[in-house]
């Protein structure tokens, strides 16, 4: 997550001529894929994993650094992915479930010494390691670098923004009902140079990027911020925000805002602790697959199956589908992903080669108290359907 203060954030922009490899997103290879015939003849065994950011702030007035990546993990055990940043670091890239089996796409952030960037063109260059895997790779759809700056810096300070301080509260205070409404506390004289304010919840929810059950709700889609509780633009500074599918909470939750101004400067707020649902409120539960696949992936006809386990459902209850999938096609399959046998489209049917995230509402009738058997099929020899980690999760909300 973002640390508190400024910053700026630079997004990669792809070159194929030097990446070597298309479709407009980055491939790692290991090293020997170069030495196999068939991953050359389709472009991927040239892929050099080297990434080129540039930034435009001297390295001396920065404070701290991060990157971002939207990261599918690739062929399920590869592992010892890596990043060297301008030859004068290299960092482990922490992606346990892939290196054990399963299926991942990941929304990461990373800290790394801020010392190890530099003013202007910045190499990122990433690597990983076969093992059990007939061949290791991952690709990034985006990556970012976040740099951070004092409150002093000069172009805080040229802005008029290095008194600024800003925090985030709920309109009628931290113990709350459905669908509060989340306020960006400021002063009004810095409202005008407002571009938008992001606002990010922390607490246990599906972990959609990857970054913990219990975390900040939020993930990136081609750049764009998701799944966070809103976004107001301008110096409106408030958003209402939908609570009715989190699921009532063991601990207590937190709220941030990022503020960006005209300018292009981005400001994390403090983070707010201390926020609690009404003990009255409608009791959401969440229920993920008993035992999820290794890999949940399926591809040549290699049915893949898990089981759901639900508690008793009543007349009046609501229940809600979340499932992540790399959609790599499902073939001639009609009914390629089944709950209780009835049919689910999670795919676009397309066989797009992208992230699919599916959050909807679901018909309740076809659920039972206890077991809810999931399946998943597809016949294509390309790449198939993969349910990444957390697997498919089903939400129940318990109408009084």
């Amino acid at each position: 997550m973002y640390k508190r203060g400024f910053f700026k954030e630079y997004w990669a922009e792809h070159d194929m001529d030097l990446s070597n490899y298309g479709n407009g997103r980055w491939r790692v290879c290991d090293d020997l894929t170069g030495l196999e015939k068939w991953f050359l003849d389709i472009g991927t065994g040239n892929a050099n994993g080297l990434i080129l950011i540039k930034t435009d702030l001297d390295v001396d007035t920065v404070k701290a650094a991060q990157i971002y990546m939207e990261m599918w993990g690739g062929h399920p055990k590869t592992y010892n992915k890596k990043v060297s940043i301008n030859g004068r670091g290299t960092y482990d890239i922490e992606d346990y479930y892939a290196e054990i089996g399963h299926c991942t796409y990941r929304h990461k952030t990373m800290d790394f010494r801020y010392f190890h960037l530099v003013k202007g063109t910045n190499a990122l260059q990433f690597s990983c390691e076969r093992g059990d895997c007939f061949m290791a790779h991952y690709m990034f759809d985006n990556v970012a670098l976040r740099v951070y700056v004092n409150d002093n810096h000069e172009m805080v300070k040229s802005a008029e923004l290095n008194d600024l301080t800003a925090s985030v509260s709920i309109e009628g205070g931290n113990i709350i009902d459905e669908n509060p409404v989340v306020i960006l506390d400021i002063e009004n004289k810095y409202k005008h140079q407002i571009q938008k304010v992001e606002f990010f919840g922390c607490y246990e929810d599906y972990d959609e990027n990857m970054e913990g059950s219990y975390g900040w709700r939020y993930y990136t889609f081609d750049k764009e911020i998701k799944g966070h509780i809103g976004t107001a633009q301008g110096d409106i500074c408030k958003v209402i925000w939908d609570t009715k599918w989190i699921p009532n909470q063991k601990r207590e939750m937190a709220l941030m805002a990022c503020i960006t101004f005209n300018n292009g400067m981005k400001y994390a707020t403090d983070v707010t602790y201390g926020i609690k649902f009404n003990e009255k409120r409608t009791l959401v539960t969440m229920h993920l697959v008993d035992e999820m696949p290794i890999p949940f992936w399926s591809r040549d006809n290699n049915l893949k199956e898990a089981v759901i386990t639900l508690p008793q459902i009543k007349q009046g209850d609501e229940a809600r589908l979340q499932v992540k999938n790399w959609d790599g096609g499902e073939g001639e399959i009609k009914d390629y992903f089944t709950i209780n046998d009835i049919h689910h489209k999670i795919a676009s049917e397309k066989a797009i080669h992208k992230l699919i995230y599916i959050n909807e509402d679901m018909d309740i009738s076809i659920l039972n108290k206890g077991e809810n058997k999931i399946r998943l099929l597809s016949d294509t020899v390309h790449h198939g359907i993969e349910i990444v980690w957390p697997g498919p999760c089903i939400k129940i909300r318990h109408n009084k």
